[in-house]
């Protein structure tokens, strides 16, 4: 409708005025990181902090709405990123424990739900967007049926954004004949 649109014209506007604060999310969240996390987080952080200063950015220019649905939200920095440029993000997880404390508070909601064999545990048409930030590669069972669920979820002209990794990347490759990834 064009009220919808309208309102999406408007968030969309306010969030991409706000790009700059992206970087200071992100220093932000460095610093936390590198304070508060040990072991396998905090590298995860700073191995994937251009990750996820990029997928702020793909949905600031999307210009998709405020509420967004994270699936697979492990570890939590991006949604963290992404609750702090302004969306109000709830999140999906095979085990909903795994986010720790401090990044729960500042999701909408978190719940558990196995993405592959439940149903997402949201009502129909629940969000502007949906991330799914390097999660399709995990899925083993049917990816399809896990698509189908986040298509419920999604708002008339919603978007969906997924990314993988991207596995012709040298590093990647170097670290694949290592047996490192």
């Amino acid at each position: 409708s064009s009220t919808r649109a309208t309102k999406q014209s408007e968030w969309g506007s306010r969030v991409r005025t706000s790009e700059s604060t992206v970087s200071d999310a992100i220093d932000g969240l460095s610093r936390e990181s590198a304070d508060c996390e040990t072991g396998w987080a905090s590298e995860y952080f700073e191995n994937h902090r251009r990750r996820y200063e990029e997928t702020a950015h793909v949905l600031m220019e999307a210009d998709c709405g405020r509420d967004l649905l994270s699936v697979g939200a492990t570890p939590g920095h991006l949604v963290v990123l992404l609750s702090r440029v302004g969306y109000s993000v709830s999140a999906v997880d095979v085990d909903s424990e795994r986010i720790h404390p401090t990044i729960g508070k500042e999701l909408a909601e978190i719940k558990s739900c196995d993405i592959e064999v439940e149903p997402t545990p949201f009502p129909n048409d629940s969000f502007d967007g949906v991330v799914m930030a390097e999660v399709l590669e995990h899925l083993r069972i049917d990816p399809l049926y896990t698509l189908r669920e986040v298509r419920w979820v999604l708002r008339p002209d919603g978007v969906l954004l997924v990314t993988t990794p991207n596995l012709h990347h040298l590093a990647r490759m170097v670290n694949y004949a290592k047996g490192a990834e």
